[in-house]
């Protein structure tokens, strides 16, 4: 897991006083770039899979 923007914690007590609208904002920004994070590691793990099962299948093995 990576953090996007670690913050000195005064920094983040910062941002809680913002308005609320502009906070609501910015947590919906980065809630875009997590789900696409999420997205593309589940791509990548159906790839995966597919992948492994192709070769199972291409030795033979059955279970």
């Amino acid at each position: 897991m990576q953090y996007r923007n670690p913050k000195p914690i005064t920094e983040i007590n910062d941002d809680n006083a913002k308005d609320p609208r502009i906070r609501i904002a910015q947590l919906e920004s980065e809630l875009v770039v997590e789900k696409e994070d999420k997205l593309m590691i589940m791509e990548a793990t159906a790839q995966i899979y597919e992948e492994l099962l192709a070769l199972k299948s291409q030795i033979g093995g059955t279970k």
